[in-house]
């Protein structure tokens, strides 16, 4: 078990953890815990809108959400923790954690490039995006595999790295690489609904997805790091069908990456700072893709094709 700190998910400490898992076990979602941490009393329960919370046990207005994970390490850069499900033998019900950590962490393994050496580029040979000169001032520079003679795509270090602090895609040709995506620390859960069916989809029943996500402080893959942004929950319908698992699986996979979702400016509040949509979902079992319900039968193409464009692996 672990608590959102102001800087990643910080695991409690074995036994508190140990006391959470013996009350979770004997009582699922009703399970309410007392525990001392520092000389301070928590109370540790589960609420319906925001899932496991920790609050002073005198204090009932502030509290930090608290997730079930899976054994490991639950902090560190360019981590993605995920993982312990509800019911691990049936794929009926689950839930997966996603630790934010920096999509930079490790460039040169994930995008393979080549550091180059005095003489492997012409003099006066200028960066492509900043326009300044390449192995200006002994900076290295860097050459990404899709470098062609039709595109450069050779950089200064600190531009490749600045422009794959926020994108997966090379700044210069616009081809995606494999790496974590800025999307916040969070929790994905679903569940099998035999009693509702998605139109278009009879008599299989709907395979119901929450995302949670809580609010906390920016790094550096998001747009104004150090800032305050605002965590959301959403809620998603697919048919469980061959459709619909094809669908789950891809944004599992895309959760697991951190491309789901990112923090950016909202269209339908026109909030900032907040948890938005990065690949779209089906919010509503009717309703057609106008109202991003179903039936919808080239949501699964198009799905793929957002997958792919978002390097989702």
């Amino acid at each position: 078990w672990a608590w959102h700190g102001d800087c990643g998910l910080v695991r409690y400490d074995d036994d508190v953890s140990q006391s959470l898992e013996t009350a979770y076990q004997q009582h699922g979602e009703r399970a309410v815990s007392t525990v001392t941490i520092g000389g301070v009393a928590y109370t540790i329960s589960h609420d319906n809108t925001r899932g496991w919370v920790q609050r002073r046990t005198l204090d009932t207005y502030r509290s930090r959400p608290v997730v079930r994970c899976a054994p490991g390490p639950a902090t560190g850069s360019g981590a993605q923790v995920a993982l312990g499900t509800a019911a691990a033998a049936s794929p009926a019900a689950g839930f997966e954690v996603f630790v934010a950590g920096s999509p930079t962490a490790d460039l040169a393994s994930a995008l393979g490039w080549t550091v180059l050496q005095a003489g492997d580029w012409a003099a006066g040979d200028l960066d492509p995006i900043m326009m300044s000169e390449l192995g200006e001032a002994g900076e290295e520079v860097v050459r990404l595999p899709c470098d062609s003679a039709a595109i450069r795509c050779t950089f200064n270090r600190s531009t490749a790295e600045a422009a794959f602090a926020t994108s997966c895609k090379c700044p210069s040709c616009g081809q995606p690489y494999p790496l974590l995506g800025p999307q916040p620390t969070g929790v994905i859960k679903w569940r099998v609904n035999a009693s509702y069916d998605c139109d278009g989809h009879p008599g299989c029943g709907t395979l119901e997805v929450r995302y949670e996500f809580p609010s906390g402080v920016q790094g550096q893959q998001h747009p104004s790091p150090g800032q305050p942004y605002a965590g959301t929950l959403r809620n998603v319908v697919l048919p469980n069908d061959a459709t619909g698992q094809q669908a789950f699986a891809l944004l599992r996979r895309a959760f697991r990456q951190g491309k789901c979702f990112a923090v950016g400016n909202s269209a339908t509040t026109g909030r900032s700072d907040v948890v938005v949509w990065r690949i779209h979902q089906k919010t509503s079992r009717s309703g057609g893709a106008t109202q991003h319900g179903w039936p919808d039968p080239s949501y699964l193409d198009r799905l793929k094709s957002e997958c792919a464009a978002a390097a989702v692996a």
